[in-house]
């Protein structure tokens, strides 16, 4: 889940009268308890969000301890954990690629090595598939240091960024210790194999890093009592020297508390490449400066308001967003949602520095941050849940702007991280139905395939469809629906999954999340799954997400329910036959159905989740802490009754009957925290309902890895047959 925190702004007040009564009042502020710091104080469960209190661990234990007793004990569990091994070992798990210069890189894991493998190969012209070489086995150096690495998730997500231009061999690898979100770095050389002898490296903590050149880092970190925000990420901007100390290396800005999160990121080469500071005040509130080479910072003169946390992208000299809304550069007005391209080139002046790349038309979005090239930008639109990839590049008279490739419906397109010099780039294309493969597309739009997954389950049974529901408000709610083509008499088994946070796209994939290569054995059995995808997302761009955050929050729940009750009411299922789970911020979103419509469920999955809005300023749960611009302004008197009047955790009532709950978590999930769940399980038991609670020791936000832990995974299916299909 990205980390997102509003800033308060400050007005500056003139005189040393006002001065003292701002003074005044902000002490009185800061004395007095804020309304959810109040609220928190009476919680009688406030213990268990102590994330590794040994009375809170050992509480949680007991509870995972029956958990897995009961759900193993079921006659299918037996079953579907072989059928997991057997389809893991037929084909392991999507690996995740990348292209960096001359070079492919690639981390596969399979049961064999569940750590993973990461491994490189030259680029290859036409269709010779690549000659993969191991240059790293994540297994055989936890064995070696005693260690538990993963290079998964968080780990690998923003890799090229961690590799050093224009060779791309010496990078950066982001090592999770048993799956946390704080990261151990290791300067690494692809081309030999080999960590670099006496190289950077740093401790595990929440770093944010960019190379300069070859002997200079930027840094953010959270070690040695370096200041940190109120989301525990780092508040200073450090330059490293190699050699130096990383306590020694020099401050170069720091942001105030009321910041959310600082980033740093890179472009160009050599003596032209240039830093870019994002100083992140909220979800899409961002202002950014330029690094030069001496460390010296100047403003980039951009609009705030950009989507995606302002990730920017970077095809050196253009620095591309994507407005959150309506600005006006140069002198000429821009609507919301347009692609801007910035030039950093000091000797570009005025209106010449921006340039619109892209504006879409009605019905159609964005999909995710725009990523830059060698030859410009690349980005995914989206029109009716249907994908195109668009590359633009930019010539004298302005960027020129072409679709090169289509998915069909049911099929999400992504674009894998590019390195930001290569003009080629890969693209994913994966559905419920197809499996994953990626495709390297020139600059020309040729595609030449490198990866193609196995599939683990016959297609032809199945058929994927794109349906509507009106919400609440009597707005239409789109939703993806998995079915068998030759149902069973009665009502089908369903599962419903969403996310609705973030202006995150619910996005199709082929058995990689949510309940996995589980998803397999439950349609095999005759089920089916329903994505929706509602409000607080992105998938209508902008206007969407912002229409189910803070005190809209309810409407996502709304479009969700309005989904549910879609189903039944067509007769394709009943609420004893349907499911619904979620993840992170889909695990606030299925809580807030265990709340607000147990009536409308057979049973409930409750993912790594928030469940008490109100409290996530007082929880100590990581990054979720300072959320206030998605869930609305816990401080404040006013929204903190909107927010309660939601939140999952405060709106349990004894009498009601719950149906049978599942709540997985883990206790090094320090991006979200396991208090959260652990809470939510214990109002439950208190309003008589029987919650199974599974918080796994290791594994971190991404619990479970189905590698790894295919018994969870098995757990989680068994719950939904055991429940559902009786």
């Amino acid at each position: 889940m990205t980390l997102i925190i509003r800033v308060l702004r400050r007005t500056v007040v003139i005189g040393l009268l006002a001065v003292s009564v701002v003074s005044v009042q902000l002490a009185a502020a800061q004395s007095a308890p804020s309304p959810a710091a109040a609220a928190a104080a009476a919680d009688k469960y406030l213990w268990l969000e102590d994330q590794h209190a040994p009375a809170a661990v050992a509480w949680a234990k007991a509870r995972r301890d029956a958990a897995m007793a009961e759900l193993s004990s079921k006659p299918e569990f037996p079953v579907v954990l072989g059928e997991l091994r057997e389809r893991l070992a037929e084909s392991a798990p999507f690996p995740t690629l990348f292209l960096l210069g001359d070079h492919f890189v690639r981390l596969t894991r399979d049961a064999d090595h569940p750590a993973g493998l990461l491994q490189t190969a030259p680029k290859t012209a036409g269709h010779v598939p690549p000659q993969w070489r191991t240059v790293l086995d994540v297994g055989v150096l936890n064995r070696a240091e005693g260690a538990n690495y993963s290079l998964s998730g968080v780990g690998m997500f923003d890799f090229p960024d961690r590799c050093l231009p224009p060779a791309f061999n010496r990078c950066l690898l982001a090592f999770s210790p048993g799956g946390s979100s704080s990261l151990e770095l290791r300067e690494f050389d692809l081309k030999t194999g080999h960590f670099v002898a006496d190289g950077f490296r740093t401790p595990a903590n929440r770093s944010i890093t960019a190379w300069l050149n070859a002997d200079t880092l930027l840094i953010a970190h959270s070690l040695y009592g370096s200041p940190a925000l109120p989301s525990n990420f780092p508040a200073v901007v450090r330059i490293w020297k190699r050699g130096q100390p990383l306590a020694d290396a020099k401050p170069l800005f720091q942001a105030p508390p009321t910041t959310s999160l600082v980033e740093v990121n890179a472009f160009g080469d050599g003596a032209a490449r240039r830093g870019v500071l994002k100083v992140i005040e909220d979800y899409s509130t961002i202002d950014y400066q330029l690094i030069d080479q001496q460390g010296g910072l100047s403003k980039i003169d951009l609009p705030q308001k950009v989507k995606y946390v302002g990730r920017v992208a970077l095809s050196y000299p253009f620095l591309s967003v994507q407005l959150a809304a309506a600005a006006t550069l140069g002198g000429k007005p821009y609507p919301a949602e347009t692609i801007v391209a910035y030039d950093v080139r000091p000797e570009v002046k005025g209106p010449q520095k921006y340039r619109p790349i892209f504006a879409p038309g009605a019905n159609t979005y964005v999909s995710d941050s725009p990523e830059g090239t060698g030859a410009g930008v690349a980005f995914v639109e989206s029109r009716d849940l249907k994908k195109t990839l668009v590359v633009a590049r930019p010539t004298r008279k302005g960027w020129e702007v072409r679709p090169v490739l289509s998915a069909p419906p049911g099929v999400a397109l992504s674009i894998l991280k590019p390195d930001g010099v290569t003009s080629s780039l890969l693209v994913k294309q994966e559905g419920f139905l197809v499996p994953a493969s990626v495709s390297m597309v020139g600059a020309g739009g040729e595609t030449v395939q490198i990866e193609a997954g196995k599939p683990i389950l016959d297609a032809s049974n199945f058929r994927v469809g794109i349906r509507s529901a009106r919400s609440k408000d009597g707005t239409l709610v789109d939703y993806y629906l998995v079915s068998p083509r030759r149902p069973r008499p009665g009502p089908v088994p369903t599962l419903m999954s969403g996310y609705g946070s973030f202006g995150v796209d619910f996005d199709p994939d082929y058995f990689s999340s949510g309940l996995g290569r589980g998803m397999a054995s439950w349609l095999s059995r005759g089920g089916a799954y329903a994505a929706a995808a509602i409000r607080g997302g992105g998938e209508r761009g902008e206007a969407w997400h912002l229409a189910g955050v803070g005190l809209n929050k309810q409407t996502s729940f709304d479009d969700f329910i309005a989904v549910g009750e879609d189903l039944v009411s067509s007769g394709f299922t009943t609420p004893a036959h349907l499911g619904a789970f979620g993840r992170s911020g889909g695990g606030l979103l299925t809580a807030a159905m265990a709340a607000e419509r147990p009536d409308l469920f057979g049973a409930i999955y409750v993912g790594v989740p928030v469940t008490d809005v109100g409290a996530l300023s007082t929880s100590g749960s990581g990054i979720i802490k300072g959320q206030k611009s998605e869930f609305g302004d816990w401080d404040d008197p006013a929204a903190l009754r909107v927010i309660l009047s939601y939140s999952p955790y405060q709106n349990l009532r004894a009498g009601i009957h719950y149906p049978p709950i599942l709540i997985m978590t883990s206790t090094e999930d320090n991006q979200v925290g396991p208090g959260q769940a652990r809470k939510f399980a214990a109002r439950l038991e208190d309003v008589g309902a029987k919650p199974l609670l599974i918080e796994e020791p290791q594994g971190g936000h991404g619990v479970p890895d189905q590698v790894r832990q295919p018994e969870l995974v098995a757990a989680e299916t068994v719950f939904f047959i055991d429940a559902l299909m009786k």
